[in-house]
């Protein structure tokens, strides 16, 4: 029976499946004035009050019937059970997968694996002669009718769907937009992954604070509360920020069984933060961390800072009104009014202050470079993963909003393969001068871990990661151009032993080549950064000031087809605008951070992540002493942790 002649939607929907879910997928289309074929696995006599409460539209069926009468199925079945899904009976069909997998309900499934392929994906490869799209995935129940507005423009939501057939995408979005919600399209089932659980889009957004499926809650206030609106440019930020790892597994709601309701003041409880290493008005922490924070007063609270000693502590407390000042990391640490220690000090001081508020089961957010080399920073990740706390390294430029749109441009296929990247960067703290020898001397000695390779260069290859994918090779020299450093005003000069001039060719993952230098000292132009990516179908390119990736102004522009000119490309819009790169980079990570503690995901940029960055890091220094080409080998997988983030 063939519903979709003339482009007409379909007036008839199956749905295999009469859970929560299905069934409330039944009474959202009747309701929209669509008649509907339901079944489930213990037979149409089982559905009879269900289908009373439909109406007239409605009519239990075996699942062949359920076939036999549409070409649009709605499945909504536990995930276990897709396997076993007739797939002669579904072919040809648009099935619409609403499916996730919870290893609680469903057992041990080895053949997921979300890191290498979506769940929908597996539902394609057995039903192979259907049309799978992914669709009503990520909401939970309740709110998938309370949110629903079917003839309404007004308050509607967006929902995520990924499919690899245009036609069957069309037909479900027709039919999304009769039970009343928008779609936001992910692009192809390999991208399904996007919506899965864990994901920033999955079911936490649609919800209000209080009816938070993730802390346990009161079963009458998730019943009861009608959720959120979430547009179609905020799913597809949420989208956009999804990260992929190896446990995207749902967990069902957890209900309190002692109180009967749970305060919305303990639901948005701000997290309590303590600084090390602010002094007052001239520090990184001043400057960058705690405008951020503050800008995030709903989800941030700065309550405390440590330094070397009380007295500095206490005139950075007073010159930016912070209520504690504190003796020690320790101290602060073990203090029960701080939930989140950050690390803003010198690079050889991280490691020491990021093991005294481990060691106190206090969350960490460490600036980059986590170590001084690799081995500190693997030392530091292993014993975070055998507290269990939840660790951030700041990685800005990989959440700045040029980086993040570049980073969606490749993806969505722009420009095609990638073919070869080359980037150039200037970055003048690392030039032949300076202008303040006690502060900048601790640049120059490559023993601190502190230098042209691993600070600014560090940034840019996080962001070349997320933008490009891994790196397999690399052949490098890194050069101290400038031995001897004069200090600006005075006869004195510096020994200086740290790279200033670093030449990276090597070879992405997919095997493109990558060109990449990094030279301490002004630019001759205009321009202090230039990245070319060249694709297939056309060329882009992102220009900035200076090297410094992490705090940059950045423009993007294209060259595509036979265009021989470069065209801006209009930024994306970004709320944090107002607050300026510095600060407004390391915001976007800390909205990643609460929203990674409060919803259970893990989008911010872990500890995990910098080991992986570190390891980047000294294959350019094997490189660049041997003489050889390095082979970057897979990083081995951490033990086994729920949430764990691969980058």
């Amino acid at each position: 029976m063939d519903n979709t002649k003339n482009n007409e939607p379909n007036k008839t929907i199956g749905i295999i499946g009469s859970g929560m879910i299905g069934a409330n997928v039944a009474r959202l289309a009747t309701a929209a004035g669509l008649k509907i074929v339901i079944c489930n696995s213990r037979g149409p006599e089982t559905l009879a009050e269900l289908v009373a409460e439909l109406g007239p539209n409605a009519s239990a069926a075996t699942l062949p019937e359920v076939a036999a009468a549409t070409d649009l199925i709605v499945l909504a079945v536990p995930f276990s059970s897709y396997a076993g899904l007739p797939a002669d009976t579904l072919a040809g069909k648009i099935v619409i997968d609403t499916m996730n997998y919870y290893p609680e309900r469903d057992g041990a499934m080895p053949e997921v694996q979300t890191d290498t392929i979506a769940t929908s994906e597996l539902v394609q490869r057995h039903l192979k002669d259907s049309r799978v799209v992914r669709a009503l995935s990520n909401m939970d129940f309740v709110r998938l009718r309370t949110r629903a507005r079917p003839g309404s423009t007004v308050d509607r939501s967006a929902v995520p769907i990924a499919g690899d057939d245009a036609a069957a995408k069309a037909e479900v979005i027709a039919f999304l937009d009769q039970i009343g919600y928008y779609a936001v399209d992910m692009g192809p089932l390999s991208e399904s992954w996007r919506s899965e659980p864990t994901m920033p889009a999955y079911v936490l957004p649609y919800m209000s604070p209080e009816a938070s499926i993730i802390r346990p809650v009161a079963r009458s206030l998730f019943l009861s509360s009608p959720g959120r609106v979430v547009s179609r440019s905020e799913l597809e930020e949420l989208v956009g920020l999804a990260v992929r790892h190896d446990k995207m597994f749902g967990a069902l709601p957890v209900f309190s069984p002692t109180r009967p309701e749970m305060s919305t003041d303990t639901q948005k409880q701000k997290v309590r933060v303590g600084i090390v290493g602010m002094r007052p008005r001239e520090s990184w922490a001043a400057i960058a961390h705690l405008p951020a924070l503050r800008q995030l007063g709903d989800d941030f609270e700065v309550v405390g800072v440590a330094n070397l000693t009380l007295e500095s502590a206490r005139a950075a407390t007073e010159a930016h009104d912070i209520p504690q000042a504190f003796a020690s990391v320790s101290e602060m640490a073990a203090s029960p009014e701080i939930d989140l220690v950050v690390v803003t000090t010198r690079v050889p001081q991280h490691a020491e202050a990021v093991k005294a508020a481990l060691a106190a089961g206090k969350h960490v957010y460490c600036e980059w470079p986590l170590g001084r080399t690799l081995a500190e920073a693997v030392e530091l990740a292993d014993l975070a993963r055998a507290k269990g706390c939840l660790t951030v390294t700041g990685t800005q430029a990989r959440v700045s909003p040029a980086i993040r749109q570049l980073q969606r441009l490749v993806a969505d296929d722009h420009i095609g393969q990638i073919a070869s990247t080359n980037i150039i960067g200037y970055v003048e703290t690392w030039g032949p001068t300076i202008t303040d020898g006690a502060a900048e001397r601790y640049l120059r000695e490559r023993r601190n871990g502190a230098n042209l390779l691993t600070i600014p260069f560090g940034h840019l290859m996080a962001a070349l990661r997320d933008v490009l994918g891994e790196i397999a090779e690399v052949s490098s020299q890194l050069t101290t151009c400038y031995p001897q450093v004069q200090v600006v005003g005075t006869d004195d000069c510096i020994p200086a032993d740290a790279p200033d001039h670093i030449v990276v060719a090597g070879r992405l993952a997919n095997g493109a080549p990558l060109a990449i230098t990094y030279i301490g000292g002004t630019p001759p132009g205009d321009e202090g950064f230039i990245w070319d990516i060249r694709g297939e179908r056309g060329d882009l390119r992102i220009t900035g000031p200076h090297g410094y990736a992490q705090i940059a102004p950045f423009w993007i522009w294209e060259r595509l087809g036979a265009d021989t000119r470069l065209r801006e490309i209009s930024p994306a819009p970004d709320p944090l605008q107002a607050l300026g790169l510095v600060p407004g980079n390391v915001a976007r990570i800390y909205q990643r951070f609460a929203s990674d503690l409060r919803h259970g995901t893990r989008t911010a940029p872990s500890f995990e992540d910098a080991v992986a960055l570190h390891r980047v890091l000294h294959a350019i220094e094997q490189s660049a002493e041997t003489g050889n080409r390095t082979i970057l080998q897979p990083a081995p997988p951490p033990p086994t942790q729920s949430g764990r983030v691969e980058k």
